[in-house]
């Protein structure tokens, strides 16, 4: 029985991650070093630096940036920035180089 169950869920699994290929892509994607993440984030801020906030505001949907939170700002930035990884499942060093981005991002604002 437990041989079928086994089976069963990672068919499940399979069809789940076919109806989304996004997120079975993200699971496959080479993790950037944290060099390599401060340079693409370097180039980002280079690229938008003369509408950083409509740039902010283009990730919640055209949102008012007074209206996002901090917290969302992490939640997005460890999902976009470290491999569509949830902050809990950050390094030490990963949470530091994402609090570096934020506040640069609010520095930048």
């Amino acid at each position: 029985i437990e041989a079928i169950f086994y089976i069963l869920l990672k068919l499940h699994i399979h069809w789940l991650q076919s109806k989304d290929p996004l997120e079975a892509s993200l699971s496959a994607a080479p993790m950037l070093e944290l060099q390599e993440r401060r340079e693409l984030w370097t180039r980002m801020m280079e690229c938008e630096k003369d509408d950083l906030a409509s740039f902010v505001a283009g990730w919640f949907f055209d949102a008012d940036v007074e209206t996002i939170s901090e917290s969302d700002v992490y939640e997005f930035g460890a999902w976009s920035m470290f491999e569509g990884r949830n902050l809990e499942h950050l390094t030490r060093s990963e949470l530091d180089q994402l609090r570096g981005f934020v506040k640069e991002l609010e520095w930048r604002i």
